[in-house]
């Protein structure tokens, strides 16, 4: 579920603190080509608008 991570946009990296687990938290980090405008999170997807570039897809089911 989405309200089970935490989402930090920073240096052109996504940070994803996934707390499903309140005892072993998972962070995964994305390293991104551009900054990201604005960030959408559905399931294990994250969407990371990159303004005139376009969209990029970020797969986050390998924190799960």
């Amino acid at each position: 579920m989405c309200n089970e991570r935490a989402f930090a946009i920073g240096s052109n990296r996504l940070t994803v603190v996934d707390t499903a687990d309140g005892l072993e938290p998972v962070t995964l980090t994305h390293d991104m080509s551009t900054w990201c405008y604005s960030l959408e999170a559905a399931a294990d997807t994250a969407y990371c608008l990159h303004g005139h570039r376009g969209v990029e897809v970020i797969d986050l089911s390998s924190m799960r």
